[in-house]
């Protein structure tokens, strides 16, 4: 589900982007869509521990799964403090930044809680190990084996809906001056 993570990120990004222009003049939501993809780098950790340890006398061990480990609130705030540490030295805030890695980890966990991922994941840990989940929406990578139609449709839905409002405030001029399109633009000029 990478692809909806990435345009929910985007969305919430947009949104979160205009209220923190206006008040402190700068847009650094580019943490967001960067950080929503940041809970699943236990999958790494799985791939890992699977070369390693996973595979006896060539057959699978049975429950060496780490993924939904890092889907939870300990992690959360683990990995905003490291992000806010990390980009104090560009200049950012460290609560400006914290708070935006925060937003873009928490999207993630909001958007895998909506969806059927049975069993749902620990999110509450370290204060409760319950699994928990809404299970709105389903979890089938029905398109092309990437993404779930429903799923892509909101998050499309959420971005469409959150760049009229920016556009409606702040006219287009917004659009150059965020820094996923300038990364774009000249990633495409350059080849």
């Amino acid at each position: 589900m990478i692809i909806e993570h990435l345009i929910f990120g985007i969305g919430i990004a947009l949104l979160v982007g205009l209220a923190s222009r206006k008040l402190t003049g700068e847009d650094h939501s580019w943490i967001i869509t960067a950080s929503a993809f940041s809970p699943d780098i236990d999958i790494v950790v799985d791939i890992l521990h699977w070369l390693l340890y996973g595979t006896v006398g060539g057959f699978m061990v049975e429950g060496v799964a780490f993924h939904g480990s890092f889907h939870n609130v300990g992690s959360l705030f683990l990995y905003a403090a490291i992000v806010a540490v990390a980009l104090r030295p560009m200049g950012i805030p460290f609560l400006e930044s914290f708070g935006l890695a925060a937003l873009g980890f928490g999207a993630h966990l909001v958007e895998d809680g909506l969806t059927t991922c049975i069993p749902g994941y620990a999110y509450l840990w370290p204060l409760s190990y319950a699994e928990l989940g809404l299970f709105i929406l389903p979890w089938e990578r029905d398109l092309l084996g990437l993404a779930n139609t429903e799923t892509l449709l909101l998050a499309i839905a959420l971005v469409a809906f959150a760049a009229a409002i920016r556009t409606g405030i702040e006219g287009s001029a917004w659009i150059q001056r965020n820094a996923l399109y300038r990364l774009a633009r000249s990633t495409l000029m350059t080849e």
